[in-house]
């Protein structure tokens, strides 16, 4: 059964890497759903007044509705700036303070209104639904500028929302890429001789590599990365056969389906600059970088056998993987 289980995944996942997105697919996509992939900034206060139903909505304050609504509408024609929402939080977001700290959340009201600042700036996309809808509309609507600032009454809440538009809505253009790799890690005789397995983590370069490596140790993990590349080059040189030695030879077991991520072939995807090991990022950034380009890089964990995909903006990105879900959803289905 768990045979069956592993043939079925792998199949699955194989069927995933074949199902090609074009980058007119990708535009087309974006622009049919601009809304869910555009960020909005904006900073807000939260105020809370009496609840009309306790029992399902929990007061903060015992100041009326009316008389909240009041005060916010003049603190949003006071604010011109999010240092002006900041210097309000004190007086305007006092009951809240008083509750957090209460709480526990804060050691008294002057760190709680820092806490407060420090997060008083935020960005959300038009599908967000954590948030008051009619504010969202307001954010995203093309009539509102940036440096305007309205009052909004969430009565099921009984919250007003002071919100102030930092930015026009707009798409994530981040770079990420995203490449495949086979990690050779060296073998040396301490590991052999406590069984330890070979599932170094790439993603984390923070992580540490205990183990010293001899230098004929590092040459044989050298010599048998060369070789699963000349292997490749051999063969008929796709993504789909680079992503299966991957799976057969990859140290890295993360990033197979030997591993709990449920990634197939070796994949790193979607990946922002920072987060990979300084040689391994280097060679995936390179701006002469094409589809299909492959290499080795040595890190502290061993080398890596690269092969690269795509290096686009983010907003691209999520478009495609959005494409590549409704086609394995209209797969499954058939």
């Amino acid at each position: 059964m768990l045979e069956q289980c592993y043939v079925a995944e792998n199949y699955y996942q194989e069927k995933q890497l074949s199902t090609t997105v074009t980058v007119d697919e990708e535009k087309e996509y974006f622009d049919e759903h601009q809304n869910e992939y555009k960020n909005v900034s904006f900073a807000y206060l939260q105020v809370p007044y009496a609840s009309e139903n306790e029992s399902e909505v929990p007061s903060f304050s015992t100041e009326s509705r009316e008389s909240v609504i009041e005060k916010c509408n003049g603190y949003a024609e006071e604010i011109k700036s999010v240092d002006d929402v900041k210097k309000l939080i004190p007086t305007a977001c006092s009951d809240l303070i008083n509750s957090f700290v209460e709480q526990g959340y804060a050691e008294d009201a002057e760190a709680c209104a820092e806490m407060l600042a420090a997060n008083v700036e935020v960005s959300i996309t038009a599908s967000e639904t954590g948030f008051i809808k009619e504010g969202i509309y307001w954010l995203f609507s093309d009539d509102v500028k940036v440096g305007e600032c309205k009052a909004f009454d969430d009565s099921d809440n009984a919250i007003v929302y002071v919100i102030y538009k930092t930015s026009e809505p707009e798409a994530d253009d981040t770079m990420v890429y995203s490449v495949r790799h086979i990690l050779v890690t060296p073998e040396s005789e301490e590991e052999a001789s406590e069984e330890e397995s070979k599932t170094e983590d790439t993603h984390n370069h923070e992580g540490t590599q205990n183990v010293e490596y001899t230098d004929e140790e590092w040459a044989a993990a050298e010599n048998k990365a060369q070789k699963i590349l000349d292997e490749y080059n051999n063969g008929d040189k796709t993504e789909l056969a680079f992503a299966k030695l991957a799976e057969d030879n990859s140290d890295d077991t993360e990033s197979t389906s030997k591993g709990s991520s449920g990634i197939y072939g070796g994949l790193c995807a979607g990946v922002k600059e920072g987060q990979m090991v300084p040689t391994f990022e280097e060679w995936s950034i390179d701006p002469e970088r094409q589809y299909g380009d492959v290499g080795i890089v040595k890190s502290e964990y061993g080398y890596h056998i690269m092969y690269f995909v795509e290096n686009v903006e983010k907003y691209l990105y999520d478009c495609k993987s959005a494409i590549q879900s409704q086609k394995e959803d209209e797969f499954i289905k058939s």
